[in-house]
């Protein structure tokens, strides 16, 4: 008996084999029981996934790396990928490294020898710089290629290639003239690349604040796009303390006490610390008498204002000490001020110096004798090894050492010592606090606050900044709201800190026993006096990153299995958790994903890495309810993945280790566009490289959209007589140059008609193509540059044509038939494979049953077979209306292939693509007979 089953989408993905039985399930008759190499489209369909480009090689490829996004804008020009490596950091910037400025290659150019030897006069390299070669005339084998520089003089240097054999150039063309070398601009960093995995970032503007438990914070800094620094991010104010500070009173002086200490502002608000109080023991008692006091003191540089603090006066001058309380009394724009007996506001009192995560500082200083002869102008001073310490001593009008106050901890003392001036006697007894674990793991920014997390000392604690001001932490004698604060997870166990992300409405807080929400109290910012923090889930998180989508969070759970997503419920107002693997838990079991990122567009997809080097693609839109994941396979092992926007486009960046030539190599490659107008560009295979496609700088205007012998003009001279036979690519077509005219006119036989014409108009008349949106290529039987494949066998998609496959032989490869679009590279076959059938009229999972007959719908397909099972596959039809040479046109339509089955228990069927080409399934129906007998009567 006969049964027609409908697939509609595919928007479950690949679900676990354990749920083959669930055919009850809502999400089964919209899964597949396998999606390898297909991704499933947020719309519905599976599509194949996008081939890789080759970006270039990876210093020290034997050790551990890092991506890092970088983003000021999506801008290009502001955007890179951080790549960082063993004791180093590169910049990848819209598909190639960042370079340092052109050192020309200068006569004798480069010699035909081994090793080959290049002539750059002050060149300024040093051996093991990393160079690229361009712009060279005759010797072109060299150009674009990335190499190390060995055995350099002062005009000179040899080159290897990046595994440091040596280049032997004397089968290469001769040397002409030109060229230039560029070195990759690389920056020095304390970072080892057993440490890379754990550092944590996050970026304000043009500097991003790295952290590690085993380093101290790193501020990274672009000066310019080939200017950039690594410096320690010590939490200091932008100001100098106030020096010089002179009192003087008018009116009747008596014998009466006071104290007043000056800090300095900058234009964004900042405030220095305080400058140590300068005490008078004989000035008018404004409290009594009728007079006033001015304060003066030099300028600070940077400062455009100036808060007073003063002391209460004190009757007898004498009792007056640095232990006095100090409170605000003003602000001042220049640098004197008068007070008139202003009453002293001691709520806001001077800011305390503040450094949590300093080593071996200076945290305590007790007096247990008090010694005698003790001045109020006495110093302190500590020996033990360190720096940075400063303070001052509270002495009494008897001369005895009363206290020490601590102005800056310093840091670095290992047997430490105080030393006062002026008197004797006294002993002091200095604490320091722990020389190491004060790093913190993470930072992120929240409501104006850099905030730091994780030391291994206080692993559950968060320290916040100032307001708008980073880098300070500090304090005040009595505390105020815009104080920096240091708060600590209360938790039974004690986990460290291993996530900080700002949401909507609070800090979220997360280590491996549970993650919290730091928020204010009532609707308020959180303050150094007030802070709650809710617990949202009792499951902690593991050392992935999490993932923000839209307004919801993702992350896996502790052990790695469990991916779940925390989402807002806009009428609990809370977050709470969901399970987003479950389905597809096959995946996770014993499987760890390191590193994943989110490419909104074109098609809504996280990719994520696998600690086994295989690659997950996970749609996800949860207005849609569509919650699908694949896997994905290549030649190699995925280590690293990471999307960077690049203007309008999401770029997916790979870190790809491949076993090639004899050895294991890791490259920089990243996903080519899924998006194109026609099959020949479409990018199907990995580790690939594509003719370069030149693009004349000028505006082309081409008089018809089809035709034999069409005029195209250029609005700049861009054409030679050399021209004749380069194809143009332009507005959708292609077409060839049969005549040169004039240096901006050409007449073309144009193959494939232009689509970029003006609508409605009966002419069809084509559309101007902008100076960089058209190529002119000139067809070649022979590809280069093809290094990094040595002796692999390459797929070659020549002019949308798939042709016989080829192994790289000296970094290139031949062709039997000129082609001038060719991409080449490893290829990947996608896989596919539906669920046990299940229908909604009857029971059938326990009958005998085979397929008969499928009815395909495909959207942009090529070379698609389908069939039974992967044994018995059959091509679908692809020739449909194009000319004779002409490469056969993507097909999206519906199309019924008869399969030969036999009767079995699943009546499933499998779709795949064996060719380097794009192919996409909306979905299918099936024509399944049903057998009588259930498979237990065979």
């Amino acid at each position: 008996m006969g049964e027609a089953l409908i697939q509609h989408a595919f928007s479950a993905g690949e679900l676990s084999p354990t749920l083959k039985s669930r055919g009850d399930l809502e999400k089964y008759d919209l899964g597949l029981d396998t999606c390898l190499n297909f991704f499933v489209d947020y719309r519905g369909g599976v599509s194949t996934r996008p081939g890789f480009q080759f970006i270039d090689y990876v210093k020290a490829d034997d050790k551990a790396t890092k991506f890092i996004e970088f983003r000021f804008s999506p801008d290009i020009a502001n955007t890179y990928l951080l790549v960082f490596g063993d004791l180093y950091l590169r910049f990848v910037q819209d598909g190639a490294y960042v370079l340092e400025a052109d050192k020309t290659i200068s006569t004798p150019g480069v010699t035909q020898a081994d090793p080959a030897v290049v002539t750059s006069t002050g060149h300024g390299f040093e051996n093991g710089d990393w160079v690229v070669l361009s712009g060279i005339v005759g010797m072109t084998e060299l150009n674009g290629r990335t190499l190390i520089v060995a055995n350099k003089n002062a005009n000179d240097f040899e080159i290897t290639d990046p595994f440091g054999v040596n280049i032997d150039s004397t089968g290469f063309t001769a040397w002409a003239s030109g060229g230039v070398a560029n070195r990759i601009l690389t920056v020095t960093t304390p970072y080892v690349a057993a440490d890379l995995a754990r550092l944590r970032t996050h970026q304000v503007r043009d500097q991003v604040t790295i952290t590690h438990n085993s380093y101290d914070q790193q501020i990274l800094t672009r000066v310019s796009a080939t200017s950039w620094t690594l410096a320690e991010d010590t939490p200091a104010s932008p100001l100098s303390a106030p020096t010089s500070i002179v009192i003087a009173s008018t009116g009747s002086p008596n014998t009466s006490g006071v104290g007043y200490s000056v800090t300095a502002i900058d234009s964004a608000g900042h405030e220095s610390i305080p400058s140590q109080a300068i005490l008078s023991e004989v000035v008018v008692n404004l409290t009594t008498d009728v007079g006033s006091i001015k304060v003066t003191w030099s300028p600070v540089t940077g400062a455009k204002s100036y808060n007073v603090y003063r002391t209460l006066f004190k009757r007898t001058g004498a009792d007056i000490s640095l232990g006095d309380e100090l409170g605000f009394i003003g602000k001042t724009l220049g640098t004197q001020f008068i007070d008139t007996n202003i009453i002293a506001d001691f709520t806001k009192t001077p800011p305390l110096f503040t450094n949590p995560f300093a080593d071996a500082g200076i945290t305590a200083i007790d007096v247990t004798v008090a010694g005698t002869g003790f001045l109020k102008t006495s110093t302190v001073s500590m020996s033990g090894g360190g720096t940075g310490f400063t303070g001052y001593p509270i002495v009494n009008a008897g001369g005895n050492l009363l206290a020490v106050v601590i102005t800056n901890s310093g840091s670095g003392y290992t047997a430490p010592a105080a030393t006062i001036t002026d008197g004797s006697g006294e002993t002091t007894v200095v604490t320091t606090s722990a020389a190491t674990g004060n790093d913190p793991a993470v930072v992120s920014v929240f409501e104006q606050r850099k905030v730091y997390a994780g030391t291994t000392n206080f692993p559950m604690t968060l320290n916040g900044s100032k307001p708008d001001d980073f880098d300070n932490f500090d304090t005040s004698a009595s505390p105020i709201a815009s104080d920096a604060y240091s708060f600590t997870i209360d938790d039974e166990e004690v986990a460290p800190i291993r996530h900080l992300l700002p949401l909507q409405n609070g800090l979220m807080v997360a280590s491996k026993s549970g993650a919290w929400l730091l928020h204010g109290v009532e609707g308020t910012a959180i303050t150094a006096l007030a802070a709650k923090a809710d617990e949202i889930t009792f499951n902690g998180l593991s050392n992935l990153v999490p993932l923000r989508v839209d307004s919801d969070v993702l992350y896996t759970q502790e052990g790695g299995a469990i991916v779940k997503g925390l989402v807002f419920n806009q009428f609990s107002r809370a977050l709470a958790p969901e399970d987003l693997s479950t389905l597809s838990n096959h995946l996770f079991v014993d499987h760890e994903i390191e590193n994943w990122a989110y490419a909104e567009d074109p098609f809504k997809l996280i990719w994520a890495q696998r600690a086994d080097g295989a690659l997950l693609s996970f749609t996800y839109v949860r207005d849609q309810k569509v919650f699908a994941w694949a896997q994905h396979s290549t030649k190699g092992q995925v280590l690293d993945v990471e999307v960077i926007q690049e203007g309008a486009d999401y770029i997916v960046y790979l870190m790809v280790k491949r076993f090639v030539d004899g050895r294991w190599s890791k490259f920089i490659e990243k996903m080519a566009s899924r998006v194109f107008d026609c099959v020949e560009e479409a990018w199907a295979v990995d580790g690939g490289l594509e003719l370069p496609q030149p693009t004349p700088a000028a505006i082309l205007t081409p008089a018809a959209a089809t035709g034999a012998a069409v005029n195209f003009t250029a609005s700049a001279a861009v054409f030679v007589a050399g021209d004749v036979g380069k194809v143009i690519r332009a507005g959708g077509g292609k077409a060839e140059i049969i005549t040169f005219t004039s240096t901006t006119v050409v007449v073309c036989r144009i193959d494939r008609d232009l689509t970029a014409v003006l609508q409605e108009d009966a002419s069809a008349k084509p559309l101007d193509v902008a100076s960089g949106d058209w190529t002119m290529t000139t067809p070649v039987m022979a590809v280069s540059g093809l290094h990094h494949l040595e002796g692999e066998v390459v797929k070659v998609f020549a002019d949308g044509n798939v042709v016989e496959d080829a192994t790289v032989t000296v970094g290139a490869i031949a062709l039997t038939k000129a082609a001038s679009k060719i991409i080449i590279g490893l290829p990947f076959t996608a896989k596919g494979k539906s669920l046990p059938a299940v229908s909604d009229q009857r029971v059938i999972e326990g009958r005998l049953k085979r397929v008969v007959g499928i009815a395909v719908r495909t959207h942009d397909t090529r070379g698609l077979k389908v069939g039974a099972d992967s044994d018995n596959l059959f091509e679908m039809k692809d020739r449909t209306i194009e000319q004779w040479g002409d490469p056969t046109e993507l097909r999206s339509d519906q199309e019924v292939v008869l399969i030969e089955d036999a009767f079995g228990t699943d009546g499933s069927i499998s779709f795949q693509q064996d060719f380097p080409l794009p192919a996409t399934v909306l979905g299918f129906v099936l024509d399944v007979d049903v057998g009588d007998d259930d498979d237990r009567g065979r």
